[in-house]
């Protein structure tokens, strides 16, 4: 669903982490200028299981400020949608390249995450 409110996370995401700003371009030419945050979150997810192995702080501080965006607006069932749906099921599976993003998740992630013990 794409809500004022989750576009305003994907674009707080990509503008603090401008890393991220040609995954959200290429998402803009191949949706011709609308963004899809569910898309653009899992976009994100790959370009970060990609990266784990290169730029390990920089995707560990992706992942903190998604975790305190949770904490900060845990209560709104878009964004937590949003991070879960789009977020944590697209970390690759356990044993799987990029796998290491959920040994990374703060417990507020972990509770999302289809994979937890």
């Amino acid at each position: 669903m794409m809500s004022a409110k989750t576009v305003a996370f994907i674009g707080a995401l990509c503008f603090n982490y401008q890393e991220l700003v040609p995954t959200l371009q290429d998402h803009l030419d191949e949706m011709e200028g609308e963004i899809l945050p569910h898309l653009v979150m899992a976009d994100i997810i790959r370009w970060m299981s990609s990266n784990c192995n290169d730029n390990a702080p920089l995707v560990k501080n992706i992942i903190n400020w998604i975790s305190d965006a949770i904490q900060k607006h845990g209560q709104d069932q878009e964004i937590i949608d949003l991070v879960s749906v789009s977020g944590m099921e697209m970390i690759p599976d356990p044993g799987k390249p990029g796998s290491i993003l959920r040994d990374w998740l703060p417990s507020t992630l972990k509770e999302l995450d289809p994979w937890k013990t």
